[in-house]
């Protein structure tokens, strides 16, 4: 008898199903985190020694202490969560985080933790419809704050901020509509509560890292590993700085081009280089998801564009007959590759050096050092020591806009959306005045 022959070559082991995690937070983990973990985190993961929230912005929080509040910062690195925490134990309060699915499915201790501390999941990009119920929920009850970052994806350049996503807000005025629903329901108890509807405020904040010593050795010491696994017999590096890093840049650059098969016209600048090596990247990744870009599209915003549709293919349920999980597994195989180069042109982001002559400064020097390491090594690591300055904007109430917002919806969430991001553009431009100029 002939034997059924085998529908793949390699086997695709089954994977876990990917499970919506509601917070469940617990006031003694908060604790427990907030006065032994966090310390810890801070100084020796992220070498933050001190976190300095501007006066003002103290007062508007205080201000609206017992309000529905959206807290937007700015999320350039990984290290946000740690000073929202920080805010939180400030304030004397609990706050829920929405956070990426990925983080939970980490490690099983990691998940059990972040949703106890206040987490809960969102597949980016996706219509998670179980995150946007308990979203709205939490904000229309108002029993904690709600903290989300509306860039949705951190590049790694402290003072770059990405357009921020339209979803988050959108979030924001569903709320008040379920609100507006429960109020008709029982409109005499609660305007006997508040005389009125309850607002729901939107508040920015900017999120700025500042080094507090001189980090030269620091410096010196990162670009001569990268020299020595790029550059091992090109002798003497230059002494400058600034010449360093733009011998090391050509070398991943180059490297990148010729093993990608991807040549740039004669004459082209190392920018323009750059540019034409992510544009192929970017066409490459969103031709196998089926993605396409409209014009007017920055580079940041299809950045994130490719990251959601990643994480859409990623954190998609297996559903069907064991043919159709097995052909959806083995396409999540082929786009957990894709990802790797979705982070790679994150990384090349860094390597225009528009972002050095705006500015050459130590935390720009070093943003720009570290997301190279990334890409060399695989992995980076903060140096420090560094403080954090906070600042935070004028709320904004989102009830104010609902009779708008009913009339024309797109206008008026784009409308809010870009005064928000504005909002932290400006305080992050003005926070970054007070960066270290870099010498050398």
């Amino acid at each position: 008898m002939r034997r059924a022959p085998h529908v793949w070559t390699h086997p695709v082991q089954p994977r876990k199903p990917i499970t919506f995690r509601p917070p469940l937070t617990n006031s003694f983990v908060v604790s427990i985190a907030r006065h032994v973990l966090l310390p810890l985190a801070l100084r020796f993961h992220t070498k933050i020694e001190k976190i300095e929230i501007e006066e003002d912005g103290l007062r508007r929080l205080r201000a609206l202490k017992g309000e529905r509040v959206m807290l937007l910062p700015n999320h350039s690195e990984e290290n946000e969560p740690y000073i929202l925490f920080h805010l939180s134990k400030v304030l004397g309060d609990e706050f829920n985080y929405l956070t990426a699915q990925e983080l939970f499915e980490k490690s099983r201790i990691q998940g059990w933790f972040l949703q106890r501390a206040g987490a809960y999941s969102i597949v980016r990009g996706t219509a998670d419809r179980a995150s946007f119920r308990v979203t709205r929920q939490l904000l229309a009850d108002g029993k904690r704050w709600l903290v989300a970052f509306p860039e949705g994806v951190a590049v790694g350049l402290g003072d770059l901020v990405m357009p921020f996503q339209a979803g988050v807000a959108q979030l924001a005025f569903w709320a008040c509509e379920d609100m507006a629903e429960d109020m008709a329901e029982d409109m005499a108890e609660d305007m006997a509560k508040d005389g009125e509807s309850r607002p729901i405020y939107l508040v920015p904040a900017a999120i700025k890292y500042l080094y507090l010593a001189d980090m030269h050795k620091e410096i010196n010491a990162s670009l001569g590993r990268i020299e020595d696994k790029l550059l091992p017999n090109d002798g003497p590096a230059p002494e400058a700085l600034y010449e360093r890093l733009a011998r090391v840049g050509e070398a991943v650059l180059a490297a990148n081009e010729k093993a990608r098969g991807v040549r740039p016209r004669s004459g082209a600048s190392f920018n323009e280089r750059v540019s034409h090596l992510r544009e192929f990247l970017l066409s490459s990744v969103a031709s196998a998801l089926g993605i396409t870009f409209r014009t007017d599209q920055t580079l940041m915003e299809r950045i994130r564009i490719l990251q959601n549709g990643v994480d859409q293919i990623l954190y998609a349920e297996p559903a069907g007959s064991d043919y159709e999980r097995e052909l959806l597994l083995r396409r999540q195989a082929e786009v957990r590759e894709l990802s790797e180069t979705v982070l790679q042109v994150r990384n090349f982001v860094a390597f225009d050096t528009s972002y050095l002559e705006e500015g050459l400064t130590t935390e720009r020097f070093l943003d720009v050092l570290r997301l190279l390491e990334v890409e060399v090594f695989g992995s980076s690591r903060f140096r420090g020591p560094r403080k954090v300055v906070v600042s935070v904007g004028e709320p904004l109430n989102v009830r104010g806009y609902m009779l708008r917002y009913a009339e024309d919806r797109q206008t008026i969430l784009e409308e809010v959306t870009r005064r928000m991001e504005d909002s932290v553009k400006g305080m992050l431009a003005r926070l970054s005045l007070a960066s270290r100029p870099l010498k050398g």
